[in-house]
């Protein structure tokens, strides 16, 4: 049911008791973790695991906040109160920017998970907004979704992660107190359990070919999405005991790339009314948007396969059909409205 209302499928009213009363008894924690995305750097906190986020939480929370977050975001608007609504909007989606900052491929693909469940929410607070609060919350997307890193950085702190908890173990005491505090943490964890004597001897013979491996993999995920699957299909398939295959990267990359789009949609869907108050009209095309430059040729690239269709209470429906982690997985469509 929680899902439903996300998506905009059921009104907040709808919303089951257990929701509830999760809002009743973590509210106050869920502001915490929200508000921390004001904080002027994004780091994880000293934690025993050097992949949890901090103290006492997990990825798996992560996204859990981000759920009734969304609740509360089409709540508000529902209530009327669409400035509060658009702030704990963009205060959601800044956590996912913080955990691709600072949490490696797991933080990003928490992120993913954190855009997918708050697009629906925020295009509806980001649209309710009056136009001279609208152009701020745009413009503060717009920034928090540029701080997002690219996936060749993605890979290079990928590659040293791995390589630090493979070779963690052979590490003297001396070199891990050279290390800062996440990557030691990240090298205690490699020690805790540590591969046999015969496979840490390999995994050093093999380290030229594990940092090579690695740099291909940085390098292609610097190219344009085309260009960079394309290039990693023409790498050797398979994954190596020394280093990770191609194949299982262009599914996270994917996955990222869709994360991407959907913060364009909301761009989108917020540009369009701004279009509809200056011609009195909806766009038809996202193409009308880059023409009246309110949208940008590269979030055209990215979403420009995105419908416009009006809506029967005379709002605006905007459909896009995101990248697919993999030719088998199945073709998901995600779909905002934009009330008139």
């Amino acid at each position: 049911m929680l899902s439903a209302i996300l998506r905009g499928e059921r009104p907040p009213a709808d919303a089951p008791a257990r929701v509830l009363t999760d809002l009743d008894h973590l509210g106050t924690a869920l502001d915490g973790v929200l508000r921390a995305t004001h904080a002027e750097r994004a780091d994880y906190a000293s934690v025993a695991d050097g992949f949890d986020p901090s103290p006492g939480t997990t990825g798996l929370s992560f996204q859990c906040a981000a759920a009734l977050a969304g609740f509360r975001v089409r709540a508000a608007v529902a209530k009327g109160d669409a400035a509060r609504a658009a702030a704990e909007c963009l205060d959601g989606l800044a956590l996912a920017r913080d955990g691709a900052v600072a949490g490696g491929l797991i933080g990003r693909m928490v992120g993913v998970v954190i855009v997918d469940r708050l697009t629906y929410p925020c295009a509806e607070a980001l649209t309710a907004l009056p136009a001279s609060q609208r152009r701020e919350a745009v413009s503060r997307l717009r920034a928090l979704r540029d701080a997002i890193p690219g996936l060749d950085a993605l890979m290079r702190e990928e590659a040293a992660w791995m390589q630090l908890m493979i070779h963690a173990p052979d590490l003297s005491a001396a070199r891990l107190a050279e290390l800062r505090q996440r990557p030691r943490l990240i090298a205690e964890d490699g020690r805790k359990s540590p591969n046999s004597r015969t496979m840490r001897i390999g995994y050093r013979i093999a380290w030229p070919l594990t940092r090579a491996k690695y740099r291909q993999l940085a390098r292609a995920a610097a190219l344009p999405p085309t260009e960079r699957d394309a290039t990693l299909e023409a790498l050797p398939s398979g994954t190596s005991w020394y280093a990770p295959g191609p194949t299982e990267f262009r599914r996270y990359f994917r996955r990222a790339d869709s994360a991407l789009q959907e913060l364009d949609l909301v761009i989108l869907a917020a540009e369009a009314k701004f279009y509809r108050e200056d011609h009195g009209a909806w766009p038809s095309t996202p193409t009308a948007l880059v023409d009246a430059e309110l949208v940008t040729s590269a979030e055209l690239q990215r979403a420009g396969a995105a419908r416009f269709v009006p809506a029967a209470n005379g709002g605006l429906e905007l459909g896009l059909k995101l990248v697919r982690a993999s030719d088998e997985a199945p073709e998901r469509i995600v779909t905002v409205h934009v009330a008139p």
